[in-house]
């Protein structure tokens, strides 16, 4: 079965990190696909999909209203009971209103960074 991963960001350096282990892991026989959008509604369309395993949204997304792009997610019949995971780099304050508005884990982009290969294995 394939993990299908897509990430909310504006963060180009942490979205080639983690589309780089996909690749790896699926080099490793690892079915994982992972997609990275900057539009919210692109992402809302993807994150409906039935077959998104992970939902990934950085926190510091300054398009949007993240919380409120969280919330939406979770008011969706197709997408309520899929994961959020949502991090941030600098704004430790957005780890409770996150935590509130539905995401299911919080972390650093660096604890993204360490944790993704499990994440994207499991």
């Amino acid at each position: 079965m394939t993990r299908r991963i897509i990430n909310l960001t504006q963060n180009n350096s942490l979205s080639e990190i983690l589309r780089i282990t996909a690749l790896t892991l699926t080099k490793l026989n690892h079915q994982v696909t992972y997609e990275s959008y900057d539009n919210e509604l692109e992402f809302m369309k993807r994150a409906e999909d039935e077959n998104i395993n992970l939902i990934l949204v950085d926190l510091e997304f300054n398009k949007t209203n993240i919380l409120e792009v969280i919330n939406k997610i979770r008011k969706n019949p197709n997408s309520s009971h899929k994961k959020i995971m949502g991090y941030f780099e600098n704004n430790l304050n957005q780890k409770n209103p996150a935590f509130e508005a539905g995401c299911d884990s919080v972390m650093t982009v660096e604890e993204l960074k360490l944790i993704s290969n499990n994440l994207f294995s499991f």
